[in-house]
C-alpha cells in the first residue's frame, strides 16, 4: 500500500469521525434543549436563561473589560426589565417560574443595596482624604511658621500668612464664599439639536469647592407667594469644584408658548441661595433662550431684609455641545 493510499484512508476516517461527533453533539444538545423541566414551560425556561446570561455579562464581564464596577441603578434597571417580562407573560407563568422570578428580584435588590453601600463608602473615603490633606497642609504651614520666627516683623508677616491660609482652608472646607448655580444646556442627536429638551447643569460661582450640595427644584416663579407649597424635587450632589460643570440627572421640556419658570433653593455648607430660571422660545429669532437671577437671603432678627443679588443674566441663546 502506497503512502498516498494510506493518507487517503486516514483522511476519510477523520472526516467520518468528525461527522459522527458533530451528529452526536447535535443530538445531545437537542435533547438538553428539549429536556422536560417540571412546572416549567419552554418559553419561561428560555426567558429566564437568557435573562440570567445577560445579567452575568453585565455583572462579570463589564467590570473586567471596562475597568470599573457596576454603577448604582443597574440592578434596579434589570429588576424593572424582569417586572415587564413577568407582566407580559401574565397567567402563563407556572409555579416554578414564579418562584424563580421572586428569587431573581430578591437577588437584584440585594445587589443594588450592596452597590449603593459601596458608592456611599467611597464618597466618605474621598471626603476624609480631602479633609486630611487640608489638615496636613495647615499643620505644615504652622510648623514652618514656628521654625522661622526670628524677628517681630517676620512674626507679623508669618501670622498674616497663616491667617490667610487658615481662612482659605476654612473656605475650602466649607465653600462659604462660593455658590451653586443652575443653567440649561441643549442636547445634540446625530449632530443636530434636539428641539425642546434641555439638561440642567450645575456650576460654581467662586473659587472654592461646594460640599454637601442639595437642590430643591419647583415649577413656577419665586415671586409666587405659594411657591414653597408646590411639589418639590430633591437632588443630592457630590462635591463640586469650580472647574467642574456637570448634570445632576434632571432634564426639562418647556413648551414653546409663553415663558416657563423654574425656581431652585440650593443649600450646602456655604450660604443658601435662591435661583429663578426662565426659558422661552424666540419665534422671531427661531431659537430657545433663557435667563436667570440668583439671590442670597440675608439673616435678620425682626425686620426682613431684601435678598442680596449675586448674579443676573438676561435673555441668552441656549448653549449646545460643540461639534468636534
Amino acid at each position: 500500500m502506497s503512502n498516498w493510499e494510506m493518507f487517503g484512508r486516514i483522511t476519510t476516517s477523520l472526516k467520518l469521525a468528525t461527522i459522527r461527533g458533530v451528529q452526536a453533539a447535535y443530538v445531545r444538545l437537542r435533547s438538553i434543549a428539549l429536556w422536560n423541566v417540571p412546572d416549567y414551560t419552554r418559553g419561561g425556561l428560555y426567558t429566564q436563561g437568557i435573562f440570567w446570561l445577560l445579567w452575568y455579562i453585565v455583572w462579570a464581564l463589564w467590570p473586567a473589560y471596562l475597568g470599573f464596577g457596576i454603577l448604582p441603578g443597574f440592578a434596579i434597571g434589570a429588576l424593572a426589565v424582569a417586572a415587564v417580562i413577568m407582566t407580559a407573560r401574565g397567567d402563563r407563568l407556572s409555579k416554578g417560574e414564579q418562584i424563580v422570578w421572586i428569587l431573581i428580584a430578591f437577588a437584584l435588590f440585594v445587589e443594588e443595596t450592596h452597590v449603593l453601600n459601596q458608592d456611599r463608602r467611597q464618597q466618605e473615603q474621598d471626603h476624609r482624604a480631602e479633609m486630611q490633606r487640608q489638615e496636613q497642609q495647615f499643620e505644615t504651614t504652622l510648623n514652618r511658621f514656628s521654625d522661622s520666627e526670628k524677628s517681630s516683623s517676620q512674626i507679623l508677616e508669618k501670622a498674616g500668612q497663616a491667617a490667610d491660609f487658615a481662612k482659605d482652608g476654612i473656605l475650602e472646607m466649607t465653600g462659604a464664599d462660593s455658590f451653586l448655580m443652575i443653567y440649561p444646556h441643549g442636547r445634540l442627536l446625530n449632530g443636530q439639536p434636539v428641539d425642546g429638551t434641555f439638561d440642567l447643569l450645575n456650576g460654581v460661582i467662586g473659587k472654592h469647592a461646594i460640599w454637601d450640595g442639595r437642590i430643591f427644584m419647583r415649577d413656577g416663579s419665586l415671586t409666587d407667594p405659594n411657591y414653597l407649597f408646590k411639589p418639590t424635587q430633591e437632588f443630592d450632589l457630590k462635591p463640586v469644584v469650580p472647574t467642574q460643570v456637570a448634570g445632576f440627572g434632571k432634564f426639562i421640556q418647556p413648551p414653546k408658548s409663553g415663558i416657563t419658570a423654574y425656581n431652585f433653593s440650593i443649600s450646602s455648607r456655604g450660604p443658601l441661595v435662591l435661583e429663578e430660571l426662565d426659558i422661552k422660545f424666540n419665534s422671531k429669532a427661531n431659537r430657545w433662550e433663557y435667563k436667570y437671577v440668583i439671590w442670597e437671603p440675608l439673616p435678620f432678627k425682626k425686620t426682613p431684609k431684601p435678598p442680596r443679588l449675586i448674579k443676573q443674566v438676561d435673555w441668552t441663546p441656549m448653549p449646545y455641545p460643540r461639534l468636534q
